[in-house]
């Protein structure tokens, strides 16, 4: 059953979401909630989410979603997670399928350039 969810600056982890990596450790029963929270508070639909069930073990799993679609992930393999689960939100999470796009060949995009250090 999913608990309340704690509280913390949820606006924060929203506004910076695209900077920075969030993990929630055991929190996928409330999946629903805290992508509401998020996107409520502003967070991007599209923000990158990987869930790790029984991370470093033989029976890992890795499920790849953004904050929209998270919570219809979770009721489509809800009933067969049971081990315990990190869920990661921010750009770590889009890493792997940077490393998939490198290996099938695929360039690399640019970071986009935020200012010329000379204009500071």
């Amino acid at each position: 059953k999913a608990k309340e969810l704690p509280d913390m600056d949820w606006g924060q982890i929203a506004r910076d979401a695209r900077k920075q990596t969030t993990v929630f450790f055991m929190g996928f029963k409330s999946v629903d909630s805290i992508c509401a929270r998020l996107k409520q508070e502003g967070c991007p639909n599209d923000l990158p989410v990987a869930v790790v069930e029984s991370a470093t073990t033989p029976q890992e799993r890795v499920f790849h979603s953004t904050v929209e679609d998270l919570p219809t992930l979770a009721k489509e393999h809800g009933d067969s997670v049971v081990g315990p689960v990190l869920m990661m939100l921010g750009p770590t999470a889009a890493f792997p399928a940077h490393i998939d796009k490198l290996m099938s060949g695929e360039r690399p995009t640019k970071r986009a350039r935020l200012g010329n250090a000379a204009e500071s």
